[in-house]
């Protein structure tokens, strides 16, 4: 007697649509999880690489109200709010210009890395979530510790090279550099509004150096030290 067999439907990964050289021009990257300071000087990296980067809006408890609703609950706590952030951002685009002008005019890029570990599934919670909300075409990017070849990324859209990835390293650099002089100054704060708006001038007068670097000298320490340099005498001088 015959029965009836079901058909089996295999597990397969994620593959991002390729982001491609072509699309560059008119494609936002986006990126979350650090500070707003970091991810200012981080934005002004891409920018002076010519591409069009944008950090999430800042958290807000939403956020986290959408991220522990989407991605599975051993997530750790950046992750869940991240994700709420990317979620949330995304919904908003797509209410304002449609599913698929959401699909072409923005990627998002995210580190990571192989295993087990949390930090090796985080692109799995990003995956998960946008999957829940059905936008599972929307292109996610993983940097992952044995990637950074120097190699472009499939599609040529992203491509990480030298000035790319030092330039990164040396903005979170910068960022630590200028939290730790606000920690160490924020003691002897006489108004804290006026502070506030000195440190985000200090970040501000930052990015606009990035800006004026030459691709070549974002890797160089000399030439970071003429971001850094400039952006204590700044504060000193205020």
């Amino acid at each position: 007697m015959a029965t009836a067999v079901n058909e089996v439907t295999h597990y397969t990964s994620y593959k991002a649509r390729p982001f491609t050289r072509e699309q560059r021009d008119k494609t936002t990257i986006l990126f979350g999880g650090l500070t707003w300071k970091h991810e200012r000087l981080v934005q002004g990296v891409f920018n002076n690489l010519n591409y069009n980067a944008k950090p999430l809006p800042n958290i807000a408890r939403a956020d986290l109200d959408a991220g522990k609703e989407l991605i599975d609950t051993g997530a750790c706590c950046p992750t869940i709010f991240t994700t709420g952030s990317l979620v949330n951002f995304l919904k908003t685009e797509v209410a304002a210009n449609g599913k698929q002008k959401t699909l072409d005019d923005y990627v998002f890029l995210t580190a990571g890395a192989c295993g087990p570990c949390r930090f090796g599934q985080y692109h799995e919670s990003y995956e998960m979530a946008l999957d829940g909300m059905g936008l599972k075409e929307f292109r996610l990017f993983l940097l992952a510790q044995d990637q950074l070849d120097q190699a472009p990324e499939k599609g040529g859209g992203l491509e990480i090279n030298m000035p790319l990835s030092l330039g990164i390293v040396w903005a979170i650099l910068v960022g630590d550099i200028l939290t730790d002089m606000e920690y160490l100054t924020r003691p002897y704060e006489v108004m804290i509004i006026v502070d506030a708006d000195l440190e985000e001038e200090t970040i501000r007068a930052a990015v606009e150096r990035w800006l004026k670097l030459a691709v070549t000298d974002l890797g160089s320490v000399g030439r970071i030290g003429t971001i850094v340099i400039p952006a204590i005498g700044f504060c000193r001088n205020s």
